[in-house]
């Protein structure tokens, strides 16, 4: 049987039911579509489930909770593919979508990366991401975040800051190109990462308002936006704050990591201060933690930036053009309001 031109690849961490619909959409593509799930240590029984129900695709066990970053690589062991479509266990593709994607992608040879308009699982006339950016300090931003999907601009493609990879197709070459996501990460911010390292080499990146994706955001975490409120947890807090300074130390020119380091290290210690009057006494202590293991993991994010800084082919001109130049924590506290850290149910 011959390779499908695309590759899917749905990390899962006990994804229940969702998952099982978001395989389901994949199969029921216009085009055909090489599916792989990467099942990090699920304990829900849905790698066993998707073995039994789909034995089209195949269902791989990472060998523990080895990270979104890491589990999202797989498609690197896989040649012979001219995309890559990485995509949420909460996700559902309408049948067009992957074949809409890649004839964009063929069409714009330019492009390495082009993200889907993610609308609400629920909802689909609410959009979730469209165009997302980070701004100067890294922290996401997506202007286009609970409009009506009706007010989409009419464009086939429009640049992006970066890809949110609840649903996005990648030239295989590109992503190649980058090495993949970085394992550092884990989770959170992964995917602006490699969105940023593609911009740096010298691949474009677009978003769609032609192709629709339903997505839950968070349905398979144990923590998210959810009861009306933005419930999260030490360990995701974390993750934003270190990987956000990760990715700046890789990406930035020096001329622009030197002001960043000076403003996001008082930012951040402002930010605990106020916490800790203000009576969050959980939620205090987060940037602290994230601002030492970014000192002690200097020397080797310093090498991963010598790799980065070398194979850049644009100015940083290029990137700052996409930037959101505002303060994107600000933005999501005041939809948000302060983060409640949510404690695991007592077994």
């Amino acid at each position: 049987m011959p390779k499908s031109r695309v590759l899917a690849v749905i990390v899962n961490y006990n994804g229940g039911h969702w998952v099982e619909a978001a395989v389901e959409s994949l199969l029921a593509q216009t085009v055909p579509v090489d599916v792989i799930v990467m099942d990090n240590q699920s304990t829900d029984g849905s790698a066993q489930c998707l073995r039994e129900r789909f034995a089209q695709i195949a269902v791989r066990d990472s060998g523990g909770n080895v990270g979104v970053a890491t589990a999202n690589n797989a498609v690197l062991d896989y040649e012979g593919y001219e995309y890559y479509l990485l995509f949420n266990p909460d996700a559902k593709a309408e049948p067009m979508a992957v074949e809409r994607l890649a004839d964009l992608l063929d069409r714009n040879p330019e492009v390495g990366g082009l993200g889907a308009t993610l609308v609400e699982y629920n909802k689909s006339s609410i959009i979730q991401h469209f165009q997302p950016r980070f701004d100067p300090l890294c922290f996401p931003h997506d202007a286009w975040e609970g409009a009506a999907v009706e007010t989409l601009p009419g464009e086939e493609i429009v640049d992006t800051g970066y890809l949110c990879t609840a649903a996005a197709i990648f030239r295989s070459q590109a992503y190649r190109d980058v090495g993949g996501m970085d394992p550092d990460f884990f989770l959170f911010t992964d995917d602006t990462d490699l969105s940023w390292r593609m911009r740096l080499r010298g691949w474009k990146l677009a978003a769609t308002p032609k192709v629709l994706v339903r997505h839950v955001g968070g349905a398979t975490a144990e923590y998210g936006g959810k009861n009306g409120r933005y419930e999260t947890s030490e360990m995701r807090l974390y993750l934003r704050e270190r990987n956000c300074w990760y990715m700046a130390i890789k990406c930035y020119a020096w001329w622009m990591l030197a002001p960043y380091a000076v403003v996001n290290t008082f930012s951040m210690l402002v930010e605990s201060a106020v916490l800790w009057l203000l009576g969050k006494r959980g939620l205090a202590p987060i940037n602290l933690h994230a601002l030492r293991d970014v000192a002690r993991n200097l020397p080797m994010l310093l090498r991963k930036r010598a790799a980065v800084q070398r194979g850049r082919v644009v100015p940083e001109s290029e990137v700052l053009r996409t930037i959101y130049w505002g303060i994107g924590k600000l933005v999501k506290l005041r939809r948000d309001g302060i983060p409640v850290l949510k404690s695991k149910p007592a077994a």
